[in-house]
């Protein structure tokens, strides 16, 4: 736990997962020797190397199994994370078509919310309006896109996000965007 072993969420990519896994080995690998080393018990190499690989390959086959059924279990529409996007310039419709390509993640987007942009089915509201439908409607993500939005707007929305447990995540336009203390998640290419 304390090493992050099972800390993977939604949209790890594969090499994530494998990464951890051979971490994970690695470190199980040093503490199953050090274990017959501190308690000076005789060390056949081969019979440990073969008991290890076989517990790394059953965790593994475990681990890829659990990972596989989740991805088809959100497929199927059950474990959605129902999001809404306010902005609509080119970052902000990266990370729509991501969410509507890779419905395994499981983000079901509920719409858009735009002061400048209203020729769209998912439009919802002028960005005034996200406040009150994100209450009404069960909504768990906003994304919003920093370049549409004023500071006084941003700091609303962290506001609005930390009273009703809301997890906001700012979309930038640019590298400039980033502030320090920020962490930056990518989908995709996107930031």
């Amino acid at each position: 736990y304390f090493l992050s072993f099972y800390a993977l969420k939604r949209y790890n990519r594969n090499i994530d997962v494998i990464s951890l896994l051979f971490f994970q080995f690695l470190i199980f690998a040093f503490v199953y020797f050090a274990y017959f080393t501190l308690t000076n018990q005789p060390i056949n190499t081969i019979k440990h190397l073969k008991t290890l690989g076989f517990i790394f390959i059953v965790i593994a086959t475990f681990r890829v199994l659990y990972l596989k059924m989740l991805k088809s279990y959100r497929n199927s529409g059950k474990n959605l994370r129902n999001i809404v996007i306010v902005g609509t310039n080119r970052n902000a419709l990266n990370i729509s078509d991501f969410f509507y390509e890779h419905t395994e993640l499981g983000y079901k987007i509920l719409g858009y919310f735009s002061n400048k942009n209203k020729n769209s089915e998912n439009y919802l509201g002028r960005v005034e309006n996200c406040f009150e439908y994100s209450l009404n409607n069960d909504v768990d993500e906003i994304y919003c896109s920093v370049s549409e939005l004023s500071k006084d707007q941003i700091k609303a929305f962290i506001d609005f996000a930390d009273n009703n447990l809301k997890v906001l995540k700012l979309i930038p336009e640019s590298k400039n965007d980033f502030r320090n203390k920020m962490k930056v998640e990518y989908y995709d290419y996107t930031p």
